[in-house]
């Protein structure tokens, strides 16, 4: 396959990483809220409705952050993006999506904690992927 379809299924593979990366991390602050203050969940705050929504802003932040990782200088392989690298710049760019959205501004640390999550775990499953699939040891 050419370079373009190898960049392309990257780029789907990251959004889809953090869409359920997302989601489930709202499936679970979801419980242990319900666990330690069930009062404050009202009807419609369960944690698969919270994902229903949280998740697809989880893709749409994932296939932005691998977009940027792609725009990196030529030869610098988004495999080799570090780990405060790949958080920092997850966290903007989750924190970006409040202010472009009309979202209330509360939610950027919300959105910038998941980024600075997403960021560095999208690059480690990416890797591991790539050494899986190619027999040879991904860049750390």
């Amino acid at each position: 396959m050419g370079t373009n379809s190898a960049i392309a299924r990257g780029v789907a593979g990251i959004g889809l990483t953090w869409g359920l990366l997302w989601a489930v991390l709202i499936i679970v602050v979801a419980a242990i809220v319900g666990v330690v203050d069930p009062d404050s969940i009202d009807q419609g705050e369960s944690g698969f409705e919270l994902a229903r929504m949280v998740g697809p802003v989880g893709l749409a932040a994932g296939l932005i952050f691998a977009a940027v990782l792609t725009l990196l200088p030529r030869g610098a392989s988004p495999l080799g993006t570090g780990p405060v690298r790949a958080t920092l710049l997850g966290a903007l760019v989750a924190a970006l999506i409040p202010p472009i959205t009309g979202a209330q501004p509360s939610q950027i640390i919300v959105l910038g904690v998941l980024g600075a999550i997403s960021g560095p775990a999208s690059v480690a499953v990416m890797r591991r992927w790539v050494g899986r699939n190619t027999g040879r040891v991904a860049p750390s």
